[in-house]
């Protein structure tokens, strides 16, 4: 059996579509937190104990929200839905995104410094030399909860086993002719549309103090992420020993890592 911490689900209509997030609940400010391409809200299960109140978000296209048209897809618009998500969650929030979720933050920290009080980037790099179709292979079908769970540990060596099982149920849906299918759209499988963006500049218009937490064993590169530190107004950097999906490959760390941060007032 495959079973969750208590958690309540949210939704709220924003730019057509409907979008969900999951409240784990928790004392003090509101943390919210971004998921990464292909990943969805439960990728926080295990770190949003350590974080306080959490609640995460599924991007369009990802796990319970709406799919938008193939050019719906910018960070820019996710980061609309971020500010739609915010609004009832009452602010400023502390702002927590891994991988494509980080640049989301970015994106809303640079643009609404009146929503984030304290920022939070995950291992991501603010640009990048792939085009948007140099996709890392995915698979688009699995045979079972078991060749889903293959799937989130040959991706996360260091994850805990119930967050893998946990996972290989909540980001997939039931195929329409046997086994599951991932959550998310089809068209993330084949292109990843932040790969023609840059984001350098809005690292200047960020005003909140940043946490910038670089995975030891990621593509993401150390020495981008000191670069990034550099530019921000107010910046840390953290290192942790995990895989380029913090929240999944080791959450004790990353809580480790982000929880004092977010501890000052």
């Amino acid at each position: 059996m495959i079973a969750s911490a208590p958690v309540r689900h949210g939704w709220l209509e924003h730019d057509g579509r409907r979008l969900h997030h999951l409240d784990f609940g928790g004392a003090g400010r509101p943390v919210v937190c971004v998921h990464g391409v292909t990943s969805c809200a439960w990728v926080w299960h295990h770190a949003a104990p350590g974080l306080g109140r959490v609640v995460a978000v599924d991007l369009r296209g990802h796990g319970d929200s709406g799919w938008a048209p193939a050019d719906r897809y910018r960070t820019a618009d996710h980061a609309g839905d971020l500010d739609a998500v915010l609004a009832p969650v009452g602010g400023p929030v502390d702002l927590v995104g891994s991988s494509w979720g980080a640049l989301v933050s970015l994106a809303v920290a640079a643009r609404r410094p009146d929503l984030v009080r304290r920022l939070v980037l995950v291992d991501i790099e603010p640009s990048f030399t792939q085009s948007e179709t140099e996709v890392p292979p995915r698979a688009a079908h699995f045979d079972g909860l078991a060749d889903a769970a293959t799937a989130w540990r040959a991706n996360n060596p260091g994850a805990p086993d119930d967050l893998v099982r946990l996972l290989a149920a909540a980001s997939t849906r039931p195929a329409p002719d046997g086994g599951l299918v991932p959550a998310h759209d089809p068209v993330f499988l084949h292109r990843w549309p932040f790969r023609s963006e840059d984001w350098w500049d809005a690292l200047d218009a960020v005003r909140a103090p940043t946490l910038v937490v670089h995975a030891e064993r990621s593509w993401v590169r150390a020495d981008v992420c000191d670069r990034m530190a550099a530019r921000l107004a107010r910046a840390e950097r953290a290192d942790v020993d995990s895989a380029h999906v913090v929240p999944v490959d080791a959450p004790d760390a990353l809580v480790r890592a982000v929880a004092p941060f977010l501890a000052h007032e």
